[in-house]
Formats: C-alpha cells, sequence, structure tokens
C-alpha cells in the first residue's frame, strides 16, 4: 500500500502545482480577483486564496472534478463555477488576473488566449501554463523536464 504525499504530511506534488510559484509571483501587488480557467482539483484556487487574494472564481466544466475541489477546499472563499469559461457571462476586464494550468490545449488558442485578454483589467495579468499530452517522440524532453521541474525555482 503507497500512502499518499497528502496522508504522510506532505504538500501534495505534479508538474502543475510546480508552476503555481511562477503565477503568483507574476501577480501584481494589488490583486484582488482572479479566475482560475480550468481549475480541476482546485490546487491552483486554494494556492490563491493562501497567496491572499480576497477574492477567486475557479470554474470548469467536468462536474465530477469540481464536485472534488469543493469538497477537497470546503471552507476556503472560492466561488466554484460549473460551465466553460469561453461562454461564461463574465463582464470585459473584471478580473486583475487570469490564470490557468494545463488547459489551453482543450481549446482553440487563439480564440481562448483573446478570451482572457477581455476578462483581464488593463494592466492585470494573463498567466498560462500549457501543459499538453505527449507520444513518444517526446519522452526525452518530458525526462529532462521531470528532472528540471524538481529542482529549486527562483
Amino acid at each position: 500500500i503507497q500512502a499518499s504525499r497528502e496522508s504522510v504530511g506532505l504538500a501534495p506534488w505534479n508538474h502543475n502545482i510546480h508552476y503555481h510559484p511562477l503565477l503568483l509571483d507574476a501577480l501584481p501587488r494589488d490583486t484582488r480577483r482572479v479566475l482560475d480557467v480550468g481549475c480541476g482539483d482546485g490546487m491552483l484556487a486554494a494556492d490563491l486564496v493562501d497567496h491572499g487574494v480576497a477574492e477567486v472564481v475557479a470554474i470548469d466544466v467536468d462536474a465530477p472534478v469540481l464536485g472534488r475541489a469543493r469538497k477537497r477546499h470546503a471552507g476556503r472563499p472560492i466561488a466554484w463555477l460549473e460551465g466553460d469559461f469561453m461562454t461564461e457571462p463574465f463582464e470585459r476586464g473584471s478580473f486583475d488576473a487570469v490564470l490557468s494550468v494545463a488547459m489551453l490545449h482543450h481549446l482553440d488558442m487563439e480564440s481562448a488566449l483573446r478570451r482572457c485578454a477581455d476578462l483581464v483589467r488593463p494592466g492585470g495579468v494573463v498567466g498560462v501554463v500549457g501543459l499538453a499530452a505527449f507520444d513518444w517522440r517526446d519522452l526525452p524532453h518530458e525526462l529532462a523536464g521531470a528532472v528540471a521541474t524538481r529542482l529549486p525555482v527562483r
């Protein structure tokens, strides 16, 4: 039986979580409202709350995954939305930052980036980490990346 990292007191880790500090560091000092696009299990949304962001909106189209996120992060002040950020009626420029990890490859990249830019206020931040599926030809790069991402960032 293999114990999970969390069950033995360690923070969860994967390639997505590895990039959270880079996104958090990119936020302007006056960031109050952030949209987490394709929030999945809600790890970035939770990190945003821990980072002091006053209003975090997390959206995903996958209802079961969103349900896990709600349960995992119960009690945290996160607005969980089931829906498509491309069509959700958010107001233009209504976020200080729009962030996304490992979601962009599921959409038309140009349209999705334009939507992100439309939703962020002037002077705000669009932060995207694009991690996509790979095939065997990508294996050498993936192995190098697996080693590199375990090295301290900064």
